[in-house]
């Protein structure tokens, strides 16, 4: 039976009767809050039919909830999610979505962006491994003492440095080249261990030792206890794999000098800390803050934490000039034990800024000035 006050007309396709008993389309009975009265007093408007793609026939697409301003009329409808929003590869009233292209933005028209340079720091030999280095330039610091002494031996007249891992190995490729010469001229044997010289050998690793009177045009075969291996690992080795495209070799006595070839050169740079006994060493770090330091002041580069932290620690410790170098340096704990076995003159030496503008290359076991 139908309402008071009301005729009953069917609908041409019978859905009056649906609607006047409170049932909507899809079955659903409307809730209290539902807008009866925007399209006749039975509540909601059946849901329309669209065609699915790749579909054999029409399914049921239930009407938005959400309404625009002007009601519930198709025209005025916003659909859920962002305005303009394809659906079914459609906007809603505004045909078929199509995607502009911004001019010379994402497209080969875009101009090549350059490649930023990373600058890195390793701590210690240890940590050192082949991908930190592979294809970068590495910088090897060993401050106390090992390339403070090859940048002393190398300005001093030197002809070359070949640095060897071991003593053993530094006496075999000593005796196998004094026996292809003849003899014993022109080559010396250097290098310590436990910051003393190691017995049999010519010097120590005393950079004061390296006086050109005793080192000029000689070939000087050196191992240390960090230095030189570092050296090694930074170039790659047999087992090591590929090491890096440069390997340079910094002291505080050359370290402007060291910090403008690495400005000028391409790739990557990593700063290599040989460290004491397996352990952080203050003096390289400072160096490496050093050049890091520089090269911030210079040009754009990335810096990895570790680097960001050498420089504020070398402004920190040394100041902006360098004034309280020599005494950041004295404060180590292996300036401390070189000084307790009579070394304290190596430890003023080596704290000392730009007596020399050489910069030192590790070739082909070699290190020479390029």
């Amino acid at each position: 039976m139908g309402h008071p006050g009301r005729t009953d007309r069917p609908d041409r396709d019978g859905a009056r009767s649906l609607r006047d008993r409170g049932v909507g389309a899809g079955g659903h009975q409307p809730g209290p809050d539902r807008d009866e009265g925007a399209h006749g007093r039975g509540g909601r408007r059946p849901g329309r039919l669209a065609r699915v793609p790749g579909s054999g026939g029409p399914v049921h697409q239930p009407r938005d909830h959400h309404r625009g301003p002007g009601g519930d009329h198709p025209r005025h409808r916003v659909p859920q999610g962002c305005p303009g929003r394809a659906v079914g590869g459609r906007r809603h009233g505004r045909g078929p979505l199509r995607v502009r292209r911004l001019r010379g933005v994402g497209s080969l028209e875009s101009p090549p962006r350059p490649a930023e340079r990373v600058v890195d720091v390793v701590p210690t030999l240890q940590a050192l491994r082949p991908r930190d280095v592979s294809g970068r330039v590495a910088v090897v610091i060993d401050v106390l003492r090992a390339t403070s002494t090859l940048v002393t031996a190398l300005a001093a007249g030197a002809r070359e440095v070949r640095p060897a891992a071991t003593p053993r190995e530094a006496r075999v490729r000593y005796d196998r080249l004094a026996a292809a010469r003849g003899g014993t001229e022109g080559l010396l044997l250097g290098g310590e261990r436990m910051g003393l010289r190691i017995e049999g050998f010519d010097l120590g690793n005393s950079p004061l030792e390296y006086t050109p009177e005793r080192v000029s045009g000689k070939t000087i075969f050196f191992t240390t206890t960090n230095g030189t291996r570092t050296l090694r690992r930074a170039a790659g080795t047999r087992t090591g794999g590929g090491g890096a495209r440069r390997v340079l070799v910094a002291a505080f006595l050359n370290a402007t000098a060291v910090a403008k070839e690495v400005l000028s050169a391409e790739g990557d740079v990593v700063l290599c800390c040989a460290g004491t006994r397996g352990g952080f060493s203050l003096e390289d770090i400072l160096l490496a803050g050093f050049i890091a330091a520089h090269l911030e002041r210079n040009a754009p580069f990335v810096f990895r934490d570790l680097a960001r932290a050498a420089a504020a620690l070398y402004r920190s410790m040394a100041g902006e000039d360098g004034r309280d170098l020599a005494r950041a340096v004295a404060a180590a704990d292996h300036a401390r034990h070189l000084t307790a076995l009579g070394f304290g003159d190596d430890i003023v030496l080596c704290a000392t800024l730009d007596t020399t503008d050489i910069v030192p290359e590790y070739r082909r076991g070699r290190v020479v000035v390029p």
